[in-house]
């Protein structure tokens, strides 16, 4: 199953338009698993390359940069910012991903869901009108938390009711991206929104034959990729997030593909 054609992603936490488009910003977040097998993979030596290649992307065209933030979480027992939101080209150092711990996916969804509404209300109280976030999900295994526990702190990060207004208004779209030891079929799930399709987010896997490593570099790509044709789109007008195409090596897969069963 091959990606969709890379196109906006409508989606905005601020109804009204701003009349200003240099106001306009797109949150993203990488959140990164740093669990030992992470280490044990060389997977982690190769995501600390992320941040230094989306900063040369960036330095091309820093008129893009105005029109993203950019933080790094990790997650093992419990979740770090590692980065908080920030203009990566204002950074004179950054910040390098260490080993430690499990796999909880509860720890990493507690944390985005007050992180992003923090972080949210920042900007806006800053005067910036702010596009709903993208959070890209990388992981190589199963969480470690009971399913009832990673799944309810999931539901409370991304589920709201428009009509009656309850639950997180400011829910994040969610990419996962699986290395090899990574559960397709729980990624799947972690897969936010499913629907509708015109605004469904996608799971990208590396095929079993990747290394770790190597899986890490072509995941890099994408991810630099979706940053920069995102913010390339703000600048012109363009709403939302713009889904990397998948390539050799990566395939991605809609939340409802069932050639995992």
């Amino acid at each position: 199953m091959t990606s969709a054609p890379a196109q906006p992603v409508p989606s905005s936490i601020d109804t009204p338009a701003p009349q200003d488009d240099k106001a306009k910003l797109l949150p993203f977040y990488l959140v990164c698993d740093v669990s030992h097998s992470m280490v044990e993979s060389g997977a982690l030596t190769e995501a600390n390359n992320i941040l230094p290649s989306l900063v040369q992307a960036l330095e091309k065209d820093p008129i893009i940069c105005d029109k993203v933030r950019f933080g790094v979480m990790d997650f093992s027992d419990d979740a770090r910012m590692v980065l908080p939101l920030c203009d990566l080209l204002e950074q004179t150092t950054l910040p390098q991903l260490e080993g430690r711990g499990r796999t909880s996916y509860k720890a990493a969804f507690d944390l985005l869901r007050t992180q992003i509404e923090r972080d949210v209300n920042q900007l806006k109280a800053d005067g910036f009108a702010v596009h709903r976030p993208a959070v890209f999900f990388l992981s190589d295994g199963a969480p470690t938390d009971a399913e009832p526990d990673w799944k309810a702190a999931f539901a409370a990060l991304t589920q709201y009711d428009k009509a009656s207004g309850t639950g997180n208004r400011m829910y994040p779209n969610i990419i996962p991206f699986g290395l090899q030891g990574a559960d397709p079929r729980i990624l799947q799930e972690v897969i936010h929104p499913k629907n509708p399709p015109e605004r469904a987010m996608r799971l990208f896997m590396a095929d079993q034959d990747q290394t770790a490593a190597s899986a890490v570099t072509k995941m890099a790509k994408l991810l630099v990729t979706s940053v920069i044709q995102s913010s390339t789109g703000l600048a012109q007008g363009s709403n939302g997030i713009v889904l990397p195409k998948a390539e050799d090596g990566v395939k991605s897969y809609a939340a409802d593909d069932d050639v995992f069963l």
